[in-house]
């Protein structure tokens, strides 16, 4: 009888670490996709505002952003050069 609630125990056990492992990946996917979703909805904007204010800057490529670093940090830069 000890075997086999030992047994049941171990199965258990295993089936709450892959459900752990599984629940942070699939959060982890849950966040990209809804930072995805956030890109696809601003990029159109602000990309006639970047093409306006940063037409041939340095380091400036007019690619779509895969980040939200990525989309907000040329306007950042001009804003930070504004106080300058």
């Amino acid at each position: 009888m000890s075997i086999s609630a030992l047994v049941i125990s171990l199965v258990a056990l295993a089936l709450a670490a892959q459900a752990h492992l599984n629940a942070d990946r699939m959060a982890t996917q849950a966040l990209h996709r809804r930072e995805q979703k956030m890109i696809d909805s601003l990029w159109p904007d602000m990309k006639v505002i970047y093409a306006d204010l940063l037409e041939g800057s340095k380091g400036y490529s007019g690619e779509r952003p895969d980040t939200i670093e990525e989309l907000f940090t040329p306007i950042i830069t001009v804003f930070g050069k504004i106080g300058e």
